[in-house]
C-alpha cells in the first residue's frame, strides 16, 4: 500500500530514509518534515498569515 500527498511548503530538515521491520518484512520509510503556511485576505487588499 502506498500513500501520496501533494502540498507546497518548506522542508524543515534533511529527509531521512529508514528501513523498518513490519511483521517479517523489511520496508523503507521516508521521514520528511515540511512546514506549511496558511494565508487569508487582510481586508486591505493584501494577505496575512492565518
Amino acid at each position: 500500500m502506498s500513500n501520496e500527498f501533494r502540498g507546497t511548503g518548506n522542508v524543515g530538515d534533511q529527509p531521512v530514509l529508514k528501513t523498518v521491520l513490519v511483521g517479517n518484512d523489511e520496508r523503507q520509510v521516508a521521514e520528511l518534515r515540511v512546514f506549511f503556511d496558511e494565508y487569508r485576505q487582510d481586508g486591505k487588499g493584501g494577505l496575512e498569515q492565518a
